[in-house]
């Protein structure tokens, strides 16, 4: 965290004194500090919006968790926010809900991009793009200007919000790859639709069983052939109208389908595909 000093201590980098009301970053564990104005040429570290010397920066558990600090304020932390309006009113609910998104991330591991492409079934080249383009007629042409400006090149383009039936896809061709819309919802003009685009050195084709569309889930799955893998990819997408619960029933029934030996990974409102899994 950023402070003013109000008692004379070294800087760990540069060891000079800090002075009184000059501006430093104390090491979350440790709380050794150094000057604000050293940040860039140290060695401290920002892990999980805390700040960790070198030392404490090893021995830290590096998983994502920005709800963390939020659960340990409780009541205070929402009595300060109450102008925002971003949580529930019932502050008791909304802490509930970020103490169990806290405790998932707890339990989740790091890994290095080098360690995840070895335990993946494809190469480390195989590179999955998500966005919500929040309607085809209007921002298609914006997306694929700004996609021809990209130097990566996406084996999959997954789109949620497209708002574009079926049988309307080829109004939206992106050169180089295959595509595949799912159903919109009938009766729905904003809001719905998913597709997704396959470069065309896959072969892919619909898996019909994965594939539906409700108001509270729309999923779009293809299953692409790498060798002896079959990998089944899939764009999934939940409206905010959607029951949270349905949802999850809905989603959880799709899991089911997949056989052991099959992989699956979706590309979903995260922006970063999953990591492909057994079962």
């Amino acid at each position: 965290m950023f402070t003013s000093n109000l008692t004379k201590e070294k800087c760990g980098f540069c060891q000079k004194n800090v002075n009184i009301g000059q501006r430093f970053l104390e090491c979350h564990k440790c709380q050794c500090i150094i000057h604000k104005n050293c940040y860039k040429n140290s060695e401290f570290s920002l892990i999980n919006f805390n700040f960790y010397c070198k030392s404490c920066s090893k021995s830290e558990n590096l998983t994502y968790n920005p709800f963390k600090d939020l659960c340990s304020s409780n009541e205070e932390f929402f009595k300060d926010c109450e102008n925002d309006k971003f949580y529930s009113e019932d502050w008791s609910e909304a802490i509930g809900s970020l103490q169990a998104a806290s405790s998932i991330l707890e339990k989740c591991s790091y890994y290095k991009f080098k360690s995840v492409c070895q335990h993946s079934p494809v190469n480390s080249d195989f590179k999955t793009l998500f966005y919500n383009i929040d309607g085809n007629k209007t921002n298609f042409d914006t997306f694929l200007s700004e996609l021809n400006s990209q130097k990566t090149e996406f084996s999959i383009i997954a789109l949620a919000e497209t708002n574009t039936k079926a049988e309307n896809c080829d109004l939206y061709p992106i050169s180089g790859y295959s595509h595949f819309y799912g159903n919109k919802l009938p009766g729905k003009s904003k809001g719905s639709g998913v597709c997704l685009y396959v470069h065309n050195s896959l072969n892919a084709m619909i898996n019909e069983q994965l594939s539906t569309t409700t108001k509270n889930l729309e999923t779009l799955y293809v299953t692409v052939n790498q060798g002896e893998i079959k990998l089944n990819i899939g764009v999934l997408y939940r409206s905010p109208n959607g029951d949270p619960d349905k949802f999850d029933e809905e989603y959880s029934l799709i899991m089911s389908k997949f056989s052991k030996k099959e992989k699956s990974t979706d590309c979903d409102s995260a922006l970063i595909p999953l990591l492909p899994f057994d079962g």
